[in-house]
């Protein structure tokens, strides 16, 4: 899982590595915090768009696998290397990974109409790209490698095709051309007229010279609103029919977007945050557009500021506190097929010979400049629980200016929150500090030994134990305070469900619909959903085990609910019916849901959950993604030699940890690629033959025991 988000969203820093001297106080652990990072980043090698061997990019193959989004941010539109960055990655996702459309945050109008120009003549060559794209894309010397790449694919079997999301008018076109594109249009349009709309037609010959605010002030307010009444009107006659071309469905977008424009503009001076927020709702609203029509099986780049690619919530973000970014909406959408990077850096160079510092050494920037490596890249969704990234931190990702902020949070969601959660039976703690962060759309397994307090924990967040302090967030709202709005969105199945044995599964269901009161068609559906329609007239009675379980988790989600939490929903089924209950898991996560399951079958969690936490005596040993347990352990290897007293005195000389399995094979474990290769040499430069070498893959059940024994 990614995420990411969670997720968590990526960010890729990009460094251009500062010539000051700061004398700034350092931040508290400095050491141990640049150590923690020096261990969660992945090196970038290069950003230039001319180097193409992508060996340094090729983890992201992992991290995108699922992925069909990819968001790539900008500290700033003006940032030279963040341009050069984003061109090569742009031509990894197009040539390895098959991303092959790239929104830009430019108008969705404009950009369409540059799009065809430059389909029907490519040999125009960059200056083209003026029609569409702002100053500091179409005109700036670091971004012209990746506008090349895109003449130079057009009507090829490896075009990447580019449109624009953005409301606004993002071209350098006269206002007469504009008036001419659309007046071709409305000939086929004649209800469309001076006449019918006086008021709009009074200013169509410069419609995007009237998107200004100073411009705008020459209208009296009765004229800008009978402007947008008559815009209104148009949608709404002429911009209905489902069944309109393609044509149609883009000048829709036309009125639609320009109507959006005009009342922010018009209305709210440059800055507000609700410019903001009716900005990037409708941007978001036309990505989810060109998404679903116009390149439905496509996987898409979004190229657009750090502002608009966040995921956040007024909870936690200082920058955007009072608006929803473009990518919180998308990601809502999306989920787990987005994935968001942001580029930021510790100082900027305005020419060749001197770099400006622009922030303060309390910044996660500067505690990666002192890693000294000039570019890499660090993913949320590696971060262990413990981490210092996981509490608010100093970033510099918007604007070049330092927030201070729970930046885990702002690059994706999360459903089940606590914070230092503690519990006791009398005066036995059963539940010790424990932090638990559950990601949206993830399925969580919970894990640990009998006795630890897994159970109590449930029952804590479902509302059935009450903590003795508010720190239990269910969807970002406290538990204590938001009690039933939160369980409103909650569906629970603990250990076997409560049904009516003398009743079918359809009149349990029918039953349940009594108190949730949903729509008569739910029960179908939620019956097919489990897989239980053509057993629904049958009385529970006869249920195996397995369907019982089904029909307890159609329970659980009868109410549609965003989180289902599910306590050793596999006990005592046979293979068949723990198989029948994975499917089904996956196929509620695959709709959306977030699933939170407690389980003491191992190499099930391991199958189904993308994200795991482990406790025992009531403290978290280890929480993120499974993928991410399994690689902290270090790995093992079998080895055959023709020597192996020699070859173990070596190996020990270099500080290998090495043991004889059955007098013939030498099982070691290694670190990483680099202690392996050092292996091979130290073994080949004494001349030990190697008769056979085998890795030893490392399971969640290894993990488990080596964590909870130890």
């Amino acid at each position: 899982m990614k995420q990411s988000i969670y997720i968590f969203v990526s960010i890729i820093t990009l460094f251009v590595l500062s010539l000051l001297v700061t004398n700034y106080t350092l931040p508290e652990n400095e050491s141990e915090k640049i150590q923690e990072l020096a261990n969660s980043i992945q090196i970038i090698s290069s950003i230039s768009p001319h180097d193409t061997s992508f060996e340094d990019l090729e983890f992201l193959k992992a991290t995108l696998k699922n992925t069909d989004i990819v968001m790539l941010g900008e500290q700033t539109h003006y940032d030279g290397a963040t341009f050069l960055a984003k061109a090569r990655l742009i031509k990894f996702l197009h040539q390895k990974l098959g991303f092959d459309v790239l929104i830009y945050e430019t108008g969705l109008y404009d950009t369409e109409n540059l799009w065809e120009s430059l389909k029907s003549n490519p040999k125009d060559g960059l200056v083209n790209f003026t029609k569409a794209f702002y100053p500091f894309w179409c005109k700036n010397q670091e971004n012209e490698e990746i506008l090349k790449y895109i003449l130079k694919n057009i009507n090829t079997e490896n075009e990447i095709k580019i449109a624009g999301l953005d409301v606004q008018f993002s071209g350098d076109v006269e206002d007469n051309e504009r008036d001419s594109i659309l007046n071709q249009y409305l000939k086929s349009k004649p209800k469309i007229n001076a006449k019918q709309f006086p008021a709009f037609f009074s200013i169509k010959d410069k419609y995007s010279y009237y998107a200004k605010k100073w411009i705008a002030r020459k209208l009296t307010p009765t004229k800008r609103d009978s402007i947008l009444n008559n815009i209104r009107s148009i949608n709404s006659m002429y911009f209905s029919d489902s069944s309109q071309n393609k044509e149609d469905l883009l000048y829709a977008r036309f009125f639609r977007n320009i109507e959006t424009l005009y009342s922010y503009s018009w209305y709210y001076n440059i800055g507000e945050d609700i410019r903001f927020h009716i900005r990037d709702s409708a941007m978001a609203d036309n990505f989810i557009w060109l998404k679903e029509n116009k390149f439905k099986n496509k996987k898409v780049i979004i190229w657009a500021a750090n502002l608009h690619t966040s995921y956040s919530n007024d909870s936690y973000n200082p920058i955007i506190s009072k608006f929803k970014p473009m990518g919180a909406y998308i990601k809502e959408k999306y989920l787990d097929r987005c994935y968001s990077i942001n580029f930021t850096s510790f100082s900027n160079a305005n020419n060749l010979s001197r770099s400006d510092k622009l922030y303060n050494n309390k910044s996660v920037e500067y505690l990666l400049h002192k890693l000294n490596i000039p570019y890499l890249f660090f993913d949320f969704n590696q971060i262990d629980s413990t981490s210092f990234l996981r509490n608010e931190i100093i970033m510099n990702c918007n604007q070049r200016l330092s927030f201070n902020a729970k930046w885990c949070k702002i690059t994706d969601g999360t459903i089940i929150q606590t914070t230092d959660l503690e519990f006791s039976f009398g005066k036995e703690k059963v539940i010790n500090k424990l932090c638990l962060e559950v990601p949206k759309n993830s399925i969580y397994g919970f894990l640990g030994p009998n006795g630890a307090g897994k159970s109590t924990t449930i029952k804590l967040l479902l509302g059935l134990l009450h903590s003795p302090r508010n720190n239990i967030f269910l969807f970002e709202k406290d538990l204590k305070n938001h009690r039933n709005e939160i369980l409103g969105k909650v569906g629970n199945l603990i250990e076997s469900p409560t049904i009516y044995r003398n009743l079918t599964g359809r009149e349990n269901l029918l039953y349940l619909n009594k108190i949730y009161r949903e729509k008569s068609t739910r029960i179908e559906e939620v019956l097919k959903i489990i897989g239980l329609w053509e057993n629904r007239n049958k009385k529970v009675s006869s249920f195996s085990t397995g369907m019982k379980q089904r029909l307890g988790i159609g329970m659980a989600i009868f109410h549609n609910p965003e989180l289902v939490i599910l306590d050793e929903p596999v006990n005592g089924l046979d293979p068949s019916g723990i198989f029948e209950i994975r499917e089904l898991l996956l196929k509620l996560q695959n709709e959306g849901k977030t699933i939170f399951i407690s389980s003491h079958i191992l190499s099930e969690i391991e199958k189904l959950c993308s994200h795991v936490g482990i406790i025992k005596k009531g403290s978290m040993l280890f929480q993120g993604e499974i993928n991410a347990l399994t690689s902290k352990t270090q790995k093992r290897f079998e080895i055959k030699t023709n020597n192996n007293t020699l070859a173990i005195e070596l190996l020990k000389k270099h500080q290998y940890s090495v043991e004889i399995k059955n007098n013939a094979v030498i099982e070691i474990e290694v670190d990483n690629q680099t202690r392996f290769n050092e292996l091979i040499s130290t073994l080949v430069t004494n001349q030990i033959k190697i008769y056979d070498i085998e890795k030893k893959s490392t399971n969640l059940e290894d993990v488990f025991i080596n964590l909870t024994l130890n």
